[in-house]
């Protein structure tokens, strides 16, 4: 009898013991592993829940993360991306919604403005840990003698065009990778038609022949036939050509700000003098900016649930979010949130300070069949600058992947 009553009481103990225990996830990169310890030793000694964490590096990560989501047993958390990417798995049934965490926590004032990439129906399916804008990246001392940072599109083509005057590239690109051009697509469809519009292109309720994005079409066709772009891009990565921003051989760069980390920490005098300014102004619209999101998950078949969410409420919080995401190199998404940092990082934050909503990249907005094989067309574009052409074969490629023979959005 008592030997029966010991087994009963060791198998609660190990339940609970389990139930206090969440499985956590992650893709990861050298350096990141002692942050998420000290992320995990904070939030153990702020909950009493331990956290067992695995990692994967992170193009297997992205490779498996289907699998990750139907493992038995399942894990608890696991770390993704917004937009499309994460709405894909939410129709298959593999994501739990965390409305709960969000209204608790009181996120809709402080995260709202990217409520969107993370809600699904009526319900939110993740909570952000961080993102980074994109911006163009620029010399300084070298816009100086060209009268600065232009702010709108006609002073931006003005720059362009005296830097190639004095021998400059205005326009650095890498293209051996293809998809920094998906950037220059996202940003002239935000600036020109706005962010509704873009995310229905994304998701191909939009005819591609469709005037609006006719005209997106123009005015990049109109900077390929300037000559305004690096003509060697298609043989080097984006990385390739920092070192020209470097030596003022090229005058503005796309790019995301995680290229921050690239940028050589032994030269202080050169970052001082690379600034980063929102893309410019177009259209008289809102302003919308481009900056992928980082968000937690938890799966459907979690075994731990409500841990889970003691972990979501705990990554998203003032003070998670003040001190985390800046040693992931990425900025905060809690708009209460202020850090005090470098001057490049301040000014990623200023630009979205003032956006009044974030799309997440076209290849997180867009499904993976629909995003790569239009990435190859924007690549192919650049080289052929035939507009009609591109329109052809996006339309082509919209209806395959789609299903539909004419726009869904009539208001348009």
């Amino acid at each position: 009898m008592l030997k029966r009553l010991f087994l009963c009481w060791l198998l609660l103990s190990t339940a609970q013991l389990g139930a206090s225990t969440i499985n956590l996830m992650v893709p990861i990169v050298p350096g990141h592993r002692d942050i998420y310890q000290q992320l995990i030793a904070d939030f153990t000694r702020e909950t009493g829940i331990q956290v067992s964490l695995k990692v994967k590096n992170s193009e297997d990560y992205k490779r498996d993360f289907p699998l990750l989501l139907q493992a038995s047993p399942g894990f608890d958390v696991l770390l993704w991306n917004a937009g499309q990417r994460l709405f894909s798995f939410v129709d298959q049934g593999f994501l739990a919604p965390v409305t709960d965490v969000w209204q608790q926590q009181g996120l809709e004032k402080s995260m709202g403005h990217v409520s969107d990439n993370v809600s699904y129906g009526k319900h939110i399916y993740a909570i952000p840990r961080s993102y980074y804008p994109w911006g163009i990246y620029y010399r300084k001392s070298l816009l100086e003698r060209f009268g600065g940072p232009p702010n709108n599109w006609q002073q931006f083509l003005a720059v362009c065009a005296a830097l190639k005057l004095n021998g400059i590239i205005p326009i650095g690109i890498g293209r051996k990778f293809h998809w920094p051009v998906d950037a220059w697509f996202d940003y002239l469809n935000l600036r020109i038609n706005g962010l509704d519009f873009h995310l229905q292109v994304t998701q191909g309720k939009i005819d591609f022949h469709h005037q609006k994005l006719q005209t997106v079409f123009q005015y990049w066709s109109d900077i390929i036939s300037l000559g305004y772009f690096h003509p060697d891009a298609v043989n080097m990565s984006s990385f390739d050509l920092l070192p020209l921003l470097y030596r003022k051989k090229i005058g503005f760069f796309l790019m995301g700000s995680f290229a921050n980390g690239m940028l050589p920490k032994n030269r202080p005098t050169l970052i001082e003098d690379i600034g980063f300014m929102a893309f410019p102004k177009i259209n008289d619209i809102g302003v919308f900016e481009e900056a992928p999101i980082d968000v937690y998950v938890i799966p459907m078949n979690a075994p731990h649930p409500v841990e889970a969410k003691k972990f979501l409420a705990f990554i998203s919080s003032r003070e998670a979010q003040k001190k985390y995401p800046q040693m992931f190199g990425q900025l905060p998404i809690n708009r209460e949130v202020v850090i005090k940092s470098s001057t490049l990082i301040e000014d990623g934050l200023s630009i979205l300070a003032n956006a009044e909503g974030v799309s997440q990249y076209f290849d997180r907005d867009a499904k993976v069949e629909f995003a790569k094989p239009a990435n190859l067309l924007f690549n192919q574009f650049m080289t052929t600058n035939n507009v009609e052409q591109l329109t052809e074969q996006l339309e082509k490629l919209r209806k395959t992947i789609f299903g539909l023979s004419e726009s869904s959005i009539k208001q348009y």
